[in-house]
């Protein structure tokens, strides 16, 4: 329930007061190429958010509290759960 994030998307119903959840695959992939080159690369726009540090690459070192899932279908059980 974030300002930031209902902004970008204003139909979206989330529950108030919950955590953001960030699930990685266990492995390197395209996937993770893709998304940390453009979260690398490409300005958001929401107020005050940080750059991103991470770099990018099939495999980065993700910081704790992240949680690790092997897959697609592991990463689509950890979203449902």
């Amino acid at each position: 329930d974030h300002p930031d994030i209902l902004r970008q998307n204003p139909h979206l119903r989330v529950p108030a007061n919950q955590p953001i959840n960030v699930v990685r695959r266990v492995r390197g992939s395209s996937s993770t190429a893709g998304v940390t080159s453009y979260l690398q690369n490409v300005h958001l726009g929401a107020a005050g958010c940080p750059a991103w540090s991470l770099g990018s690459g099939r495999t980065i070192t993700w910081p704790q509290g992240t949680t690790p899932a092997q897959g697609s279908g592991g990463i689509a059980s950890a979203l449902v759960n």
